[in-house]
């Protein structure tokens, strides 16, 4: 009776020689798929999509323009002529057109 060593290094020896001769079977397996560069109207429908979906994406933590009735910018155009000569003024209107424009050119186009 063959001892428990000798078995498994029989065991051992038929794996590694299946092993190897499956490197020379005579049918090879077709190699993977090459991926196929996408034409230049696919690349460009994907190349805008993404430019899309990057602009919604930045919208939506944008802040929101203002967005004024008539009524509130007569409401606004009175308060700053009433006090045109305060000390301020000028800063508070220069600081709130220079927001509203950065808010409008973080949103993009409507």
């Amino acid at each position: 009776m063959k001892s428990l060593r000798s078995r498994l290094l029989s065991t051992l020896g038929l794996l590694m020689f299946s092993t190897s001769l499956l490197g020379c079977a005579a049918k090879q397996l077709p190699p993977p798929v090459a991926m196929v560069q996408p034409s230049q109207a696919i690349r460009s429908v994907g190349e805008a999509a993404r430019r899309t979906e990057i602009q919604r994406q930045i919208a939506a933590v944008c802040p929101t323009p203002t967005q004024w009735t008539a009524a509130q910018k007569l409401l606004v155009a009175g308060f700053i002529e009433k006090n045109a000569g305060e000390a301020g003024n000028d800063l508070l209107a220069r600081e709130w057109s220079r927001l509203d424009a950065g808010a409008k050119l973080c949103r993009g186009p409507s």
